[in-house]
């Protein structure tokens, strides 16, 4: 079944009278383009722990609340937007765009959560579960540091135990 969505106006109009058909209708049409783009910008080894729907429904609420809220409106037949600075100006970007750099954004926070979480399976895995986080940088330093010496990009006088 093909949807057709009204225009980007016509959106933020209907939602910001409390239409929300239209919001169930630009969320079944963006759905899987959304992900196409955002998909690629995850390495493989974070997808599998990423839930791309559930990135989907929250960028799809944040776009909806900012319409809601006033952040994003209409004012003389465009549509404006209220950034970080309290500043009013043009939205540069369709709606779709911009649902998708909000998507991109919290994409990034996830990514950086997961990161966290793989950190310290990484630790257990190379160096023990009485590992601490500082002593996993020293270790990991060390190794570094030994590697970089023995291919000759570091010289030999290059003290490892001194603290940097």
């Amino acid at each position: 079944m093909t949807i057709f969505l009204p225009s980007d106006i016509t959106i933020v109009e209907r939602i910001a009278n409390g239409d929300d058909r239209v919001l169930s209708m630009l969320y079944d049409k963006w759905r899987s383009e959304f992900e196409n783009v955002l998909r690629p910008n995850c390495s493989a080894s974070h997808q599998h722990e990423i839930d791309f729907e559930e990135l989907y429904q929250e960028s799809v609420l944040v776009l909806y609340y900012n319409i809601l809220n006033g952040k994003i409106f209409i004012n003389d037949g465009k549509i404006h937007c209220i950034d970080r600075y309290n500043e009013i100006k043009p939205l540069k970007a369709n709606l779709k765009t911009y649902l998708i750099n909000i998507g991109k954004n919290k994409l990034q926070a996830e990514i950086r959560r997961v990161s966290k979480n793989l950190d310290i399976f990484d630790r257990t895995y190379m160096f023990g579960d009485s590992c601490s986080p500082e002593d996993f940088d020293n270790k990991v330093y060390d190794l570094d540091a030994e590697s970089l010496t023995y291919l000759g990009k570091l010289p030999a006088i290059v003290d490892f135990n001194a603290t940097w």
